[in-house]
């Protein structure tokens, strides 16, 4: 029959979440506790790569269930760095298992091997696959092999969050600007035509193109006619 891969996640992740748990209530140091989690807890993770579709969701769930975990029974600070957490030890992290990074990995090695397989019978099934199973061998997609490590993969895609994190908040004003129609739109029938006719003025005025390109910034009467203009229109789109 067909696999049912919801209720196969959700057994993987409550047997998961049952071994954590019980190392968590152990003694064991930090670095053992660690080692006991990724040699014990993960690998029943692991067993279903390549044949259950996990969805990166799913992933990045069980990695903050993870930390939960962690957290909750004191061995991790809410506000320790997650890249830290995932770092080897011989780097100064801790060298928990990032899952998703797991995941990816043993799918992208299983799809390689069984692409590169000269077996008539495994080629025949390989083309058949079209999405039935995660690996979707009738794409014939093959991963481009790379020298990075994983943990410096998992710094970079980790900092790039960050960063597209506080790209954010910094332009959170920008973002989620609202620009009037009469800006957009100024040809729409609605628009008042003497709005039409002045943004016209500015777009096609080319000294004002010059002075923005070499100033970014009008000075003089400019500045304060286009001022007008905006505060008109913006006046007129309220009423």
């Amino acid at each position: 029959g067909r696999i049912n891969h919801t209720q196969l996640k959700k057994e993987f992740q409550e047997k998961y979440k049952s071994r954590v748990t019980k190392l968590l209530n152990t003694l064991l140091s930090g670095g053992n506790l660690i080692k006991a989690i990724n040699s014990w807890a993960v690998p029943v993770l692991t067993y279903s790569f390549g044949i259950v579709k996990w969805s990166v969701t799913d992933l990045d769930e069980l990695d903050r269930l993870t930390r939960r975990l962690l957290t909750k029974f004191r061995h991790l600070h809410t506000n320790s760095s997650v890249i830290r957490l995932y770092l080897p030890r011989r780097r100064g992290g801790t060298g928990l298992l990032n899952i998703k990074n797991q995941c990816i990995n043993q799918e992208a090695s299983l799809r390689r091997k069984l692409l590169t397989n000269r077996d008539p019978l495994i080629t025949a099934v390989a083309r058949e696959d079209a999405g039935y199973t995660p690996l979707s061998l009738g794409c014939e997609l093959i991963p481009v092999e790379t020298n990075c490590e994983e943990d410096e993969v998992l710094t970079y895609v980790q900092r790039l969050n960050a960063l597209y994190a506080d790209f954010k908040i910094r332009f959170e004003d920008v973002l989620n600007m609202v620009i009037p129609q009469w800006i957009t739109q100024p040809h729409k029938k609605k628009t008042d035509i003497i709005l039409q006719e002045e943004l016209i003025g500015i777009s096609t005025n080319e000294e004002l193109k010059v002075q923005f390109r070499n100033e970014y910034q009008l000075s003089g009467f400019k500045n304060i006619y286009l001022l007008l203009i905006l505060y008109y229109g913006i006046s007129r789109e309220k009423h």
